[in-house]
């Protein structure tokens, strides 16, 4: 025989206690994916990383990264936001995004507290003075 639970009990306790709303980013190829030559396209993987290093330090980014197969997916992120708008904006001013080498797309999601989860960077490097120190 199963053993017979209450209502309240049924799921709930299947379900984490510390659930936080997140965004889900999704980036695709977009209209000018192939276009990789030109001054619109000089630069642009460095501004990508730097803006994608600017977020991640502000807390806005918690894990940003390709996807590694040929898929439908060429990037993911996953979004700290306080409304969609929000979120759907940090995703948008991608360079790769403003170029239409990439589209995003972003969905509201749940998931477990992630507040400890940062990307680490080197730090910047020091410049030396005329006397090298």
């Amino acid at each position: 025989m199963t053993e017979e639970r209450s209502p309240k009990e049924t799921g709930m306790r299947d379900v984490p206690k510390n659930l936080k709303p997140y965004f889900l980013g999704l980036l695709r190829r977009g209209p000018r994916w192939n276009e990789t030559e030109g001054p619109e396209a000089t630069g642009l993987i460095q501004r990508q990383l730097s803006y994608l290093r600017e977020h991640s330090e502000a807390g806005r980014y918690l894990a940003a990264g390709p996807v590694m197969d040929e898929g439908e997916f060429t990037g993911v992120l996953l979004i700290a936001a306080a409304t969609y708008k929000a979120a759907l904006r940090l995703a948008e001013n991608d360079p790769g995004v403003q170029a239409g080498r990439l589209v995003a797309e972003v969905h509201p999601v749940l998931l477990p507290d992630l507040d400890a989860v940062r990307a680490v960077y080197e730090p910047p490097h020091k410049r030396k003075t005329k006397s090298g120190k």
